[in-house]
């Protein structure tokens, strides 16, 4: 069984860390399915929405597929179990940020999860919008910084890094902001995380 779009994702940037036969032993079932640059291997109830799930690995970032029906369009009776999806999904990936230990992950709807060498040829990365940083990689005053930059979105510490939420179906608050204000943001964080790895945490990667 494949997931209906909207497919909603759960990426993480790994770096050098990803195994895939780690994942697939763990979570995946079947024969892997080579897919131009990308590997997908079917893993139901990886996420736990959708019976269609998939894990998805691409160059240094993995994938976590998922159904995101309930967070698109007008279609209320849709939309009414947008949040309770929402606080399972967020469950989810922050479950998965721990177990996995990424540089970086977002939960993403219409927007691919950009890796370092590819935000550093611009474009317009709009994918960090609910999102973790690790500790190891983002701390002291680069920290700073990104807390001040989101004072007004949900901001939490986990176990290993820092969550920012602007979309109020994935943080209890329900924190919301506007559609021009995540994108900036977005950019913005774009930038930092470009300066923060370049040349000093990935020296590989440039």
């Amino acid at each position: 069984m494949f997931i209906d779009p909207p497919i909603l994702s759960l990426s993480f940037f790994m770096g050098d860390s990803l195994v895939l036969d780690g994942l697939r032993a763990a979570h995946g079932s079947g024969e892997a399915v080579q897919h131009d640059q990308s590997i997908h291997f079917n893993a139901p109830g990886c996420v736990g929405v959708s019976n269609g799930e998939r894990i998805v690995y691409r160059g240094q970032t993995l994938t976590y597929w998922t159904s995101g029906q309930h967070f698109t369009g007008p279609n209320e009776a849709a939309m009414k179990y947008a949040f309770s999806t929402g606080r399972k999904l967020t469950k989810a990936f922050l479950r998965l940020c721990e177990h996995h230990a990424p540089v970086y992950g977002a939960i993403t709807l219409l927007d691919d999860l950009q890796e370092p060498v590819e935000l550093v040829r611009g474009g317009e990365p709009c994918a960090f919008q609910d999102f973790f940083l690790s500790d190891t990689w983002f701390h002291g005053e680069v920290r700073t910084r990104i807390q001040a930059m989101y004072a007004d979105a949900f901001v939490d510490e986990t176990a290993g890094g820092l969550y920012v939420s602007t979309n109020p179906w994935f943080n209890r608050p329900g924190k919301r902001l506007t559609r021009e204000q995540t994108f900036d943001r977005s950019k913005r964080l774009s930038r930092l995380i470009v300066r923060t790895l370049k040349g000093t945490h990935l020296p590989q990667m440039w």
